[in-house]
């Protein structure tokens, strides 16, 4: 596998993943597409850097010539990270303890609300990241 079929596969994930349930409250799935249209505040399209960036990553990988990797290959675990900062102002996690003094432990207990989306996500973006490994044969 090269890496720019390596690159379209994780792209592809990377857009299936934000379709997915991203939040869970009161046993209703929130994915990533329904938080950016149905949410209240301007902050929620943040989460539409995780699909411009699966698609320009796409795009990307299906141009000749040489490929690296830039921006748009790290946008998606920046935004995760943003998420996991600024979910309280996002309305997903209104039960949010903030008397903890450290910003880590007020980011782990952010991030434990999230469902089996968000997580899918920000593995895929990790792998996308730092997986050449996983191909094998260099680009032609």
């Amino acid at each position: 596998m090269t890496n720019k079929t390596f690159t379209v596969i994780m792209a592809i994930a990377l857009l299936g993943a934000f379709f997915l349930p991203y939040w869970k409250e009161n046993s209703i799935n929130y994915s990533g597409f329904d938080i950016v249209l149905h949410g209240t505040l301007t902050r929620r399209f943040i989460l539409l850097a995780i699909p411009l960036s699966g698609l320009v990553v796409l795009a990307g990988a299906f141009e000749k010539g040489s490929y690296s990797k830039g921006l748009f290959h790290w946008l998606p675990i920046i935004t995760i990270v943003a998420i996991g900062f600024i979910v309280s102002s996002l309305e997903l996690n209104p039960n949010l303890d903030r008397s903890d003094a450290g910003i880590f432990a007020w980011f782990s207990k952010t991030m434990k609300g999230s469902s089996y989306g968000l997580w899918i996500t920000a593995a895929v973006s990790i792998i996308l990241l730092f997986g050449d490994w996983i191909a094998t044969k260099p680009n032609k």
